[in-house]
C-alpha cells in the first residue's frame, strides 16, 4: 500500500512540473535588423528596402531599421537611382543584425548629381 500511496504522489508531482514547464514559456523578444545601401562606397537615401511583407525606405543616412521576429526573411533593395539586389538573412531574438547591399555603378547618383 505504501508503495501505491508513494507512486501515486511521484506521478502527481511529476504532472505537476510538467505543467508548470509549459505554462512557463517566454515572450519572444524580437530583433532589429539594419539594412544599408551604398552604391560605389556612397550609402543611398531613398531606396527602397523590403524584410518578408515589410517596405521601408533608406533615410538621409542610407539605412533603414526594421523591428522583426526572429526568423529567416528575404531582404531585398532596389537603389533610389538604380540597381537591385537581394539575399536571405537569419536573425535571432533580441539581436541587432546588420545587412549590407552595395549597389555598384549602377545604384550611383547619375553624374554631375550630388545628395
Amino acid at each position: 500500500m505504501l508503495k501505491k500511496v508513494t507512486l501515486l504522489f511521484a506521478g502527481i508531482a511529476l504532472f505537476s512540473w510538467a505543467s508548470v514547464t509549459a505554462v512557463q514559456a517566454y515572450d519572444v523578444k524580437p530583433a532589429q535588423l539594419r539594412v544599408i545601401v551604398t552604391a560605389l562606397g556612397q550609402r543611398i537615401p531613398g531606396s527602397t528596402v523590403k524584410v518578408g511583407e515589410e517596405t521601408g525606405e533608406t533615410g538621409s543616412n542610407g539605412q533603414a531599421i526594421f523591428e522583426v521576429m526572429p526568423g529567416i526573411y528575404e531582404v531585398s533593395v532596389e537603389g533610389a537611382y538604380g540597381g537591385s539586389q537581394s539575399d536571405t538573412v537569419r536573425v535571432v531574438e533580441d539581436e541587432l543584425r546588420q545587412k549590407n547591399f552595395e549597389l555598384g555603378l549602377e545604384g550611383a547618383l547619375p553624374h554631375g548629381e550630388h545628395h
